[in-house]
């Protein structure tokens, strides 16, 4: 294959990824993502109005400030039931949605990849990126050449992580043996002050048995 068709069918390609990408990312968008955060403002309005009504009716006082938290709780937690259970249904729903769309973008891909001249290993958008930066940059004339530099690529970013993962590892040991030291050293101060104690506590009782 020619540089410049190839060009132009990882263009084609790439759109075609950048497509499905994005109706992933509507599939993802459509879950329901329950937030307990709004079920403690709701209880903190309830509380606030609780308080309000009492104050009305009464003096606020020691026992109307109860009487408004009794109030807050009774229509809180029934509120707080009926919250948990919409949230509950509202994500089911929107897994059923999300299966849908993600099942509509996979056929979406299949479909439109079927006859494409790259390999469906490569058919994604950061691999794709890639090739054309290959190709626009000459590191790469045709596409055998852009998978291998491709594969090193991936193969360097793992030893690379791995590499990261080994010393964020190393860095917790230090920070783990120097905890334990400092421990250490802190308990040694304290024995060594039981001990001094222990030491003057010993030296006072036989002075006085020598008094005696």
């Amino acid at each position: 294959m020619e540089k410049q068709i190839l060009q132009q069918e990882i263009r084609e390609t790439l759109n075609i990824t950048q497509k499905y990408d994005g109706m992933l990312k509507e599939a993802n968008d459509a879950i329901f993502k329950y937030k307990p955060t709004y079920l403690k403002r709701i209880l903190l309005i309830l509380l606030s109005i609780g308080f309000f009504w009492i104050d009305n009716k009464f003096n606020l006082t020691f026992q109307a400030v109860w009487l408004g938290i009794v109030v807050a709780i009774v229509i809180g937690i029934p509120l707080y039931i009926i919250v948990r259970i919409y949230g509950w249904i509202k994500h089911k729903e929107s897994l059923m949605r999300f299966k849908k769309l993600k099942k509509h973008a996979e056929h979406f891909l299949e479909s439109n990849l079927e006859g494409a001249e790259i390999p469906k290993v490569f058919c994604n958008t950061n691999a794709l990126n890639r090739f054309t930066h290959y190709l626009d940059n000459f590191l790469a004339e045709n596409l055998k050449e852009c998978a291998n530099l491709y594969h090193r690529e991936q193969e360097n970013e793992k030893i690379l992580q791995g590499v990261q993962t080994l010393r964020n590892e190393i860095i917790e040991a230090k920070r783990a043996a120097q905890l334990a030291a400092e421990e250490a050293a802190s308990a040694h101060a304290a024995a060594n002050e039981a001990s001094y104690y222990a030491i003057n506590a010993a030296d006072e009782a036989r002075s006085s048995r020598h008094n005696h």
